[in-house]
């Protein structure tokens, strides 16, 4: 499940390397109390910030969180901890946001991206082929700081449904 974890090392975008803002530490503790209390748990316990991502992401495997496009509604209150807690099921943006709060409550910036993985080719009349992407591809992932890094891309949904992610004609060789 290490392949994940996108380092795209030799990569210097400057978007990779702008360092987080205040908002991207920021996360409301009065919320998802159970949350805040496993990544300050972690937090504490682990002094590595690559230690505690491989905690989470053990964590997230081992919680049997399923995927799935109609969750139930979560709560208002503490969507998160509703969702990790006691429904175990969502969609990739109930993945993704938790997994960014998580680490935030381990004192790692994070945030949250939203955009589309994979698409179709499709051949039109003349054989030419082009791109269809459409709302089935729609995605959401997060991304945390590490500073020897940049910003390192972890898709939470994969960590439970990798097929939701290989399931694209974009990424059959």
């Amino acid at each position: 499940r290490e392949k994940y974890i996108i380092y795209e090392k030799n990569e210097r975008s400057d978007w990779k390397f702008t360092k987080p803002k205040l908002n991207e530490l920021e996360l409301n503790k009065n919320k998802n109390i159970k949350l805040n209390k496993l990544g300050s748990d972690w937090s504490k316990k682990y002094n590595d910030p690559e230690r505690i991502i491989k905690e989470a992401i053990s964590w997230y495997i081992s919680q049997d969180l399923k995927y799935t496009l109609s969750p139930e509604k979560m709560s208002k209150r503490s969507p998160y901890d509703d969702f990790l807690f006691n429904k175990k099921s969502g969609f990739c943006e109930h993945f993704a946001g938790s997994f960014s709060a998580i680490m935030r409550a381990a004192k790692i910036p994070s945030r949250v991206i939203v955009g589309f993985q994979g698409g179709e080719e499709i051949l039109d009349s003349n054989k030419e082929s082009y791109l269809l992407i459409d709302n089935k591809y729609a995605h959401a992932w997060s991304e945390i700081w590490l500073p020897k890094n940049g910003w390192v891309r972890i898709d939470p949904t994969a960590l439970v449904m990798p097929e939701r992610i290989e399931l694209t004609t974009l990424l059959k060789s």
